[in-house]
């Protein structure tokens, strides 16, 4: 889920064993570093990797 290659993944961390909350909160903070983002609506949740992949949720 994260792109550790992005440069501020890079800049700010480094390669660590993070703990599930810790990687939640990098997440939360730096939403950039995130691979693609994650669409939610009730109780289905989508990896939306193109625009028009939001149209499944």
């Amino acid at each position: 889920m994260v792109n550790q290659e992005h440069y501020k993944y890079r800049k700010k961390f480094t390669l660590q064993c993070f703990s599930s909350e810790d990687w939640i909160t990098l997440i939360q903070n730096h939403p950039e570093i995130m691979k693609q983002p994650i669409a939610l609506r009730g109780n289905k949740t989508l990896w939306v990797k193109t625009p028009t992949d939001i149209i499944w949720i």
